[in-house]
């Protein structure tokens, strides 16, 4: 490109003299002055072309820097002790199993606490609006005692709610973490020696199914988790908003048959919530156990291949690698010399 910049450089200087010489034909002297005008956009275009080209080298810069990086973790990866990976994956396949069992198992608990906590609140709310001064069964409220119970009833429906939630985190507690974080510093020492934008990506994806799992109970609450068959947080609004519901049906009052189908429902829901994060739970660990099995298998994979390459294959792809660099620090060069020049 530099050869260009001097051709036309030179083709444009020449201009000059031939303009100022007195013994040179007018006709002449009109195509020369052509000759530079036409030259001009050639210049232009040169100038656009290096600017452009500059933007564009970084990119082949960018991916021999890469190219580079990878040669360098080859090394890395052959390095690690291939007994310890095989303790890992035999380690975390057992867990899936266990995860099966023990998450069965907490759910189980779980639904049993929800449901005894909701019955101990209808017992509450019985006792409490549906019992006469003299402890004498009611099998139905009027109108005045109506709003009263509507009250107490909203009031003792964030208990349950929470409760739920309460239980899910220690359960979370109990499966996931002691059961999957104690395999995260390892995967991450593997993952360190990968080159850098691999590294980045899986990091990426291991992050965000801890993140998903850390963050599902919380989450239950949001409308993200609507890709879930049931929609929890329809369930809970429908659980926190039941008293409200059950005060639009009796108008005139409420009968204990209506609380009691309400009760049923609210209960039947929590349950629901409850077996529907449990599951989600489950997969996410699943899925966790499964991509780090599937980043083992494929790091051993590499390990085999990295180990079996020959002093000569290594020093060949270094080389080529550093080849590529100097070209393209030499073609750098020459398109910083033609943007230099028309900075100044």
């Amino acid at each position: 490109m530099n050869e260009y910049l001097m051709a036309f450089q030179r083709i444009s200087e020449s201009v000059e003299p031939v303009l100022k010489d007195e013994h040179n034909s007018l006709e002449i002297k009109q195509a020369v002055t052509t000759v530079k005008q036409s030259v001009e956009p050639c210049l232009r275009e040169l100038k656009h072309s290096a600017t452009k080209l500059k933007s564009l080298i970084q990119v082949s810069f960018k991916d021999l820097y890469q190219a580079e990086d990878v040669w360098n973790s080859k090394q890395r990866i052959a390095e690690i002790p291939t007994l310890e990976i095989w303790e890992q994956i035999g380690e975390l396949s057992a867990r899936t199993s266990r995860l099966r069992r023990l998450g069965s198992q907490c759910k189980s608990e779980a639904i049993k606490k929800v449901k005894y906590s909701w019955y101990e609140i209808e017992k509450t709310l019985t006792c409490n609006c549906f019992h006469d001064a003299k402890n004498n069964f009611k099998s139905s409220l009027n109108i005045f005692e109506k709003d009263n119970f509507i009250k107490e009833f909203r009031s003792e429906l964030q208990f349950p709610i929470k409760a739920v939630k309460q239980t899910l985190i220690e359960s979370l507690e109990l499966i996931i973490y002691k059961e999957l974080e104690v395999h995260i510093p390892f995967i991450q020492k593997c993952i360190s020696q990968l080159d850098k934008k691999e590294e980045r990506e899986l990091a990426t994806k291991l992050n965000s199914i801890t993140e998903s799992i850390v963050t599902l109970v919380d989450e239950a609450w949001n409308p993200r988790l609507d890709k879930l068959s049931v929609n929890v947080k329809g369930l809970v609004d429908s659980v926190t908003n039941a008293a409200d519901t059950l005060g639009k049906q009796g108008v005139l009052g409420i009968s204990w048959d209506q609380f009691n189908k309400c009760s049923k429902e609210v209960a039947t829901k929590l349950e629901t919530i409850v077996i529907i994060i449990f599951d989600e739970l489950i997969r996410l660990a699943e899925q966790a156990i499964e991509q780090g099995l599937t980043f083992y298998n494929d790091f051993l994979e590499r390990q085999m291949r990295y180990r079996q390459e020959t002093p000569e294959q290594r020093e060949a792809e270094k080389a080529w690698i550093e080849q590529q660099l100097q070209e393209l620090a030499q073609v750098q060069n020459g398109i910083e010399a033609i943007l230099n020049h028309y900075a100044g």
